[in-house]
């Protein structure tokens, strides 16, 4: 994964192993590992996106959170569109535990990657002037 992306952020994507390929919108969860937005709820463990809180989104959409994948080290990145808000994080971390797709060591991951990015946050904003 590219160093410079953070646990978070969410970018635009061209998945070639999509069928048909497509450009997805892609929330970095742990180091080179994403989960998928979708703008339908079709798929089992999904969280609310609310398209209040993400401009970039069109409707209110989803977090695919039932398979984690891999970023080859060949896939483009296209787009960074932002990151994931504080509130968002805390409602992964607790639907995470739910998710059983996910091995629990897989879960601990996640859990943890989020949890250090939120305490990342607050002690920027309180470093601020």
């Amino acid at each position: 994964m590219d160093s410079n992306i953070e646990v978070g952020e969410i970018w635009l994507i061209n998945i070639p192993w999509f069928n048909p390929s497509k450009e997805k919108f892609c929330i970095f969860i742990l180091a080179g590992y994403f989960f998928v937005i979708n703008s339908k709820n079709n798929y089992p463990f999904s969280h609310p996106i609310l398209k209040k809180h993400y401009k970039f989104l069109k409707r209110d959409s989803y977090i695919s959170c039932s398979i984690l994948l891999q970023l080859p080290e060949e896939l483009p990145l296209i787009h960074r569109l932002g990151a994931l808000t504080i509130e968002t994080m805390d409602e992964l971390i607790r639907f995470i535990p739910s998710i059983d797709t996910l091995s629990k060591i897989d879960q601990d991951k996640i859990i943890n990657s989020l949890t250090i990015k939120i305490k990342e946050i607050k002690l920027s904003k309180l470093r601020r002037p």
